[in-house]
């Protein structure tokens, strides 16, 4: 008897079977796609852009402090952008270091 009630319990507990989630139009995904790169250029721009100042003030500098400065702020800056050059990468932009890179280049390919 308590073989069977077990039995019981567990045909209704079974999943029922999961339906497909329904996927989104290739338009739609290319252009959410293009949207993320775009926001993530920006974020590029906005992250890297203290970083610019900085180097272009230690341009003008000539000190013997000068050089380690620019080595630990490019060191900084690295570590500031990897995480965005690493999701920049997951959508299908190519990895590249210069900040000058624009969205509207991507679009086109």
């Amino acid at each position: 008897m308590e073989h069977r009630e077990h039995e019981d319990q567990e045909s209704q507990h079974r999943r029922k079977p999961v339906r497909e989630h329904p996927k989104p139009p290739i338009g739609q995904v290319n252009s959410l796609n293009q949207a993320v790169r775009q926001e993530l250029w920006y974020v590029d721009t906005v992250v890297a852009s203290p970083f610019r100042t900085l180097r272009r003030q230690l341009g003008t500098s000539r000190g013997a402090w000068a050089q380690g400065a620019d080595e630990a702020l490019w060191a900084f800056e690295g570590m500031a952008r990897l995480p965005i050059k690493l999701l920049q990468s997951a959508f299908g932009e190519q990895l590249n270091t210069s900040s000058n890179a624009s969205p509207a280049k991507d679009a086109s390919e």
